[in-house]
């Protein structure tokens, strides 16, 4: 399975992980920086954000320097991008990334093959030609959505199930209607039926989706691709410091939970957990923010064999708009997914992009 957590914002991963030995990150981000002495060494030039004690103990792969050519400072656009899988914004896709990995690898008879697990519905990342994916609340414990009287909600859902039953003698139109049905109350029925995590995950948003995570996988009913949107504000133009430090707290808490029941269930080899974000932040800090940027800094945890991979982009050669030069493509980085769940990069990224070698165990 893959777990996918989108920062979408633009998450700054050089403060998620500090160059805390570069004098010209520490010039050019005077107040808006973590100080060496504070963070927790990984390499003895990389150091965890402190907040991230907890993970920083997990084995975690950290991949340098992430972007896509031919940048964009839209959020719009480069989200798309990385939604579509479109390294460079030339090749716009008809289906999501995630949503081909779903078509390749989707089982018919499953009732989901993706799931986005966030408050916002449904994501372009998963759009597919074939597989079937759905969006459902992390609050919702999967119910189908009826009444809370009982008797009217007794009602209804047997309205629902006798809607839900496709007929191939029907109109195209109205046997696609009825399967959606069919498969949202399958999945419905299969995640509702299964008991809490018993795991202490903390009581937040990140939380609630990753504890969700686990259940979709405890269902094995089929589900291969989680899409997880992360709440907090990662478009940090003012107040970086506070904002971020906030962030980084919710996700060593709710990322350590999560990776403590993947190991106690014994999964952690079969699930690979993957972050991405749009876009990192400029080198220089503004007044008490950073404005859009390029490179970034991408988190994989699970089946992976941990250390930091990848190029750091220089602190001192920027190129002519002051930002970052990413010397890792989307499409590199991508790549590594794609390959984790048996899908050759060429049959879902334009180009046939290398993935970076070494990060994942499978």
């Amino acid at each position: 399975m893959l777990v996918v957590l989108e920062m979408a914002g633009g998450h700054d991963g050089y403060s998620m992980v500090v160059p805390y030995r570069d004098p010209a990150y520490y010039r050019l981000r005077p107040t808006v920086s973590t100080s060496a002495n504070a963070v927790i060494d990984i390499n003895g030039s990389l150091g965890w954000h402190p907040a991230l004690d907890r993970i920083s103990r997990r084995p975690i792969a950290l991949v340098e320097g992430v972007g896509g050519a031919n940048p964009n400072g839209s959020h719009f656009e480069m989200l798309r991008r990385w939604w579509q899988g479109d390294p460079d914004g030339r090749n716009p896709q008809s289906t999501g990334f995630f949503g081909r990995i779903c078509d390749a690898v989707g089982d018919p008879a499953a009732p989901a093959t993706g799931v986005s697990l966030g408050w916002g519905g449904t994501t372009p990342a998963l759009a597919t030609r074939s597989a079937v994916t759905v969006a459902m609340s992390p609050w919702s414990d999967a119910q189908f959505p009826a009444p809370w009287d009982a008797g009217l909600r007794a009602t209804w859902m047997a309205a629902q199930r006798a809607m839900g039953n496709p007929d191939r003698a029907e109109a195209v139109t109205m046997y696609n209607a009825r399967y959606g049905v069919y498969n949202a109350l399958r999945f419905s029925d299969a995640i509702a039926a299964l008991p809490d995590s018993s795991w202490p995950y903390p009581q937040t948003g990140l939380g609630a989706q990753l504890a969700t995570v686990v259940r979709l996988i405890r269902a094995d009913i089929g589900t291969r691709v989680v899409f997880v949107p992360m709440g907090g504000n990662f478009d940090s133009h003012e107040s970086h410091r506070g904002t971020h430090d906030g962030i980084m707290n919710e996700l060593d808490d709710a990322l350590d939970a999560f990776l403590g029941e993947l190991a106690s269930l014994g999964f952690t080899d079969r699930v690979l957990v993957a972050s991405f974000s749009e876009f990192g932040r400029r080198a220089d800090q503004n007044t008490d923010g950073l404005d859009h940027g390029t490179a970034s800094v991408m988190l994989l945890a699970g089946a992976v064999n941990p250390g930091v991979y990848g190029q750091r982009p220089s602190f001192t050669a920027l190129d002519r708009d002051g930002n970052l030069i990413a010397p890792v493509g989307m499409g590199e980085y991508y790549a590594v997914l794609s390959s984790f769940m048996g899908v050759p990069p060429s049959s879902v990224l334009p180009g046939n992009p290398v993935p970076v070698p070494g990060i994942v165990t499978a």
